[in-house]
Formats: C-alpha cells, structure tokens, sequence
C-alpha cells in the first residue's frame, strides 16, 4: 500500500503513530525551491497560491524529524527518482 500526501512538521510521526503496527517506509521527496517553482509552472495548475515556496520549504526542512529516505530529486526525472526509492529501500 503506498499513502501519498504532505506530511510534515509533527504530522508526520502522527501519521505514522495512527498507521502501527503496519509496516511503513517512509520516502520524503524535498527537491529544492527552484525545481519546485519550475514544476508548478509546468502543471498546468496552480498548487502553491496562498503561499510562497521558500517559506514552506523552509519550515518543511526545519520542523520534519529526518525519519526514513529523504531524497533531493531537484535533477532526477520521475523513472530516476522511483529506481533510487527502490533501490534504496531494497524493495
């Protein structure tokens, strides 16, 4: 089972306190705010409007405990990104 969300700051270990037993793998994508901008204007969609980027990726660095795999995947296209999630997780 994969959950796919923004968890962040203490919604995180909440998460995963509500989640045990289960076994959970946590995979944190956190490419940098530049690649962040450029992949909101290629969606097509706007996701980010009642805030500023660097604000939120600078409170997501300072108050998400480093638990799991954090991956900067700024350079990486998705298939890059998936083959370091499974090759890093050994699934």
């Amino acid at each position: 089972m994969i959950l796919q969300d923004n968890f962040y700051g203490d919604s995180l270990p909440y998460m995963l306190d509500l989640l045990a037993p289960e076994p959970v793998q946590v995979v944190v994508l956190c490419p940098d705010v530049e690649t962040v901008k450029q992949r909101e204007l290629a969606r097509g969609k706007a996701g980010y409007h009642s805030f500023r980027v660097e604000k939120l990726h600078e409170e997501f660095m300072r108050t998400t405990p480093r638990l799991g795999l954090w991956i900067d995947n700024s350079g990486q296209t998705p298939q890059e990104t998936v083959e370091r999630i499974l090759e890093q997780t050994g699934e």
